[in-house]
């Protein structure tokens, strides 16, 4: 990434002292700030977010207009209301000290809905938002503040499809679609498939490739990853009820990856249907630790995906009258699924 911020005071004197910019009795101070990725680090674009800072307005106002109308569309577009139109002019440092001592109020879960909106609308743009958002205030944060789709993306995104939340849905849709090539080729190196996805769970935001793994936490194979992931796109049908990007859009997705499930499938020696290798994110089975992999068999995720993707490629397909031999060699792989393992503690 490159960075280049143009500072202008308004009003009063500016000038430049020993490397840093002093400015004396000035109104106030417009300070631009445009972050550009490269593709190469060699190759600078400073010329042209030269350009694009110069040819915004120096005006506060007028740049923030700009901004609130497109923000307020969106955060507007679904509220919670819970409260006297009065208690919208305490203070949050009021509704926490009084949250502190009350636990969650009334007020307090609206503004709390409010920010958790308001944030993931403002991290999602060209890319969605990372594990820990874009305000890292590190230069290292923890897991590289990173793409992680094991649970964190997912989780954020869980609350944007009911939450009316056009923009931010279309950029989690978009980031994973511009990554379908590199889980293509993650599902073909890993289990010779010619479709199908593995998530690349470290995504580096641009190619999807799995890039990062160890003998402890084995990514290439989860095969539930991408099901776990594609999950919000259904959703958000389920709440639009668009018909046509179901059709179009998602349905695709869940055709192939249950293809993919089909065809990686295995049987052991009693004739017993197995998901091997299987891998369980977030979870360390007994025995499983000190540095051992965290592969195993049958995991209770994968199972969950692989049914969950088999019942709604299903239905689409039947609600689209889209009937092939595809349909019912999924529908027969779905039924051999095995059952969900229960441990001494009923887990």
């Amino acid at each position: 990434f490159e960075t280049l911020t143009t500072v202008k005071a308004i009003n009063g004197t500016q000038q430049l002292e020993n490397g840093a910019v002093v400015i004396e009795d000035a109104d106030e101070v417009l300070i631009k700030t445009k972050i550009n990725y490269l593709d190469d680090a060699a190759k600078t674009n400073r010329p042209d977010i030269r350009k694009y800072l110069d040819e915004l307005p120096d005006n506060y106002q007028a740049l923030f207009a700009k901004h609130a109308s497109i923000h307020a569309a969106m955060f507007n577009t679904v509220q919670l209301v819970l409260t006297d139109p009065s208690e919208s002019a305490r203070t949050n440092d009021d509704v926490l000290t009084e949250a502190a001592a009350k636990g969650a109020t009334p007020v307090f879960l609206e503004r709390a809905h409010a920010m958790g909106g308001y944030h993931l609308m403002a991290a999602a743009g060209e890319y969605f938002s990372p594990l820990q958002g874009i305000w890292g205030a590190s230069w290292n944060p923890a897991w590289f503040g990173g793409f992680v789709f094991d649970s964190n993306v997912n989780l954020q995104i869980a609350g944007a499809p009911m939450g009316n939340m056009n923009g931010v849905m279309e950029s989690y849709m978009q980031f994973l679609e511009r990554q379908l090539p590199g889980f293509r080729l993650n599902a073909k190196k890993t289990y010779g498939v010619d479709q199908g996805f593995i998530i690349g769970h470290y995504s580096d935001q641009r190619n999807g490739y799995s890039i990062r793994y160890n003998q402890t936490h084995a990514w290439p194979f989860w095969s539930g990853g991408f099901g776990w992931n594609l999950r919000p796109f259904y959703d958000y049908y389920l709440t639009n009820r668009n018909e046509e990007f179901l059709r179009t859009r998602v349905y695709p997705l869940y055709k192939e990856l249950a293809n993919m499930y089909v065809a990686i499938l295995q049987k052991d020696k009693n004739g017993e249907t197995m998901i091997i290798p299987s891998f369980s994110p977030e979870n360390t089975p007994a025995g499983h630790f000190k540095g051992k992999s965290k592969l195993t068999y049958n995991s209770t995720i994968d199972i969950a995906v692989f049914k969950e993707v088999f019942r709604i490629a299903g239905e689409t397909a039947r609600k689209f009258n889209m009937h092939d031999k595809e349909v019912e060699q999924r529908q027969k792989a779905s039924n051999s699924l095995p059952a969900y393992r229960i441990n001494t503690d009923g887990g």
